[in-house]
């Protein structure tokens, strides 16, 4: 029996047999890649660089393969942390706490315990519950607004301006966009495509509406005479400290070098940002654990202390 890759393999050849293109024909071998790595071979595809393009799709995913393995290497601690400190908090709060109440109650001191010690339960089931609907309501709006960003500039604009909120999610995400389309940009330029078409072939391979917008009103004000720079300081998509980077390129006439090493600097900032995103997740872990357990443990030390105060 024919394995699923061989079988994907022998549609690819067949459909690109047939006359369609190679990049198509592999969308619908149904091949799951990245955005980035379908917009390096329909670039490519269309340079007649399609070789280089899979050798670039390669290393990409290669690199993307090595970055999720050190995240579940970076990950497992903090997760470690969280199921044990889960563990303790419920422990503590189902049968330390109770134990404490029933002694309260057995002493006679039920109606003079700490309000902490009392509705320790609720306060953390609003908490939690809280924590909990709060998440599911924003992950289904934000799936509503990617959805609606795919047909909508508005809802697009209105994703772009919340995500770019986000503190160094959002950074991260202009970053990973402005790397794919220097990439784009770069590999289409080096293989002889003049710029007006390569954004528009930039333009057919982006996710959303938002990036489709930008990239048709640069090559607008591209083929209405604007000077390079001045429409690069319009263009929504690309960064301040790039621009400089962008126009000395053009003005030198290495427009597709520059724009390749400027997205692989970007890549390996976007590496170092992420990685220093992951060793963040540790302390806040422990931090928000510790603030949890020191409640339930404030909410059984406070009664004792009341009785021993009684005692002496």
């Amino acid at each position: 029996m024919d394995s699923p890759v061989c079988k994907g393999i022998g549609r690819v050849r067949k459909q690109v047999e047939e006359g369609q293109g190679f990049t198509l024909s592999m969308r619908h071998s149904g091949m799951h890649l990245p955005v980035e790595a379908w917009c390096l071979l329909e670039a490519g595809e269309k340079t007649g660089r399609i070789g280089e393009s899979m050798i670039e799709v390669g290393e990409f995913l290669q690199a993307a393969a090595a970055r999720k393995r050190e995240l579940v290497g970076q990950l497992w601690y903090p997760a470690v942390v969280l199921l044990a400190g889960i563990l303790v908090m419920g422990i503590i709060l189902f049968w330390v706490v109770p134990q404490m109440r029933e002694i309260c109650e057995s002493m006679g001191e039920g109606a003079r315990l700490p309000w902490i010690t009392e509705y320790i339960g609720r306060v953390y089931g609003v908490l939690f519950g809280g924590l909990i609907l709060a998440t599911a309501i924003l992950s289904t709006g934000w799936v509503i607004c990617r959805q609606a960003g795919r047909k909508s500039v508005a809802w697009a604009h209105l994703q772009e301006r919340v995500r770019m909120r986000v503190p160094l999610v959002g950074r991260l995400h202009f970053m990973r966009r402005e790397s794919r389309i220097l990439r784009q940009l770069g590999t289409l330029l080096q293989g002889g495509v003049t710029m007006p078409d390569a954004l528009s072939m930039i333009k057919e391979t982006s996710p959303d509406m938002w990036e489709k917008h930008q990239l048709t009103d640069f090559r607008k004000r591209l083929l209405m005479g604007d000077g390079f720079s001045k429409c690069l300081s319009a263009f929504a998509l690309i960064s301040f400290s790039s621009e400089a980077l962008l126009a000395t390129g053009n003005e030198a006439g290495r427009l597709d070098t520059f724009s390749r090493k400027l997205a692989d600097a970007l890549d390996r900032q976007c590496a170092w940002t992420f990685q220093h995103l992951i060793r963040l997740l540790e302390p806040v872990t422990i931090f928000g654990l510790a603030l949890a357990i020191g409640g339930l443990v404030l909410a059984y030390i406070l009664p004792m202390i009341d009785m021993l105060e009684r005692l002496a």
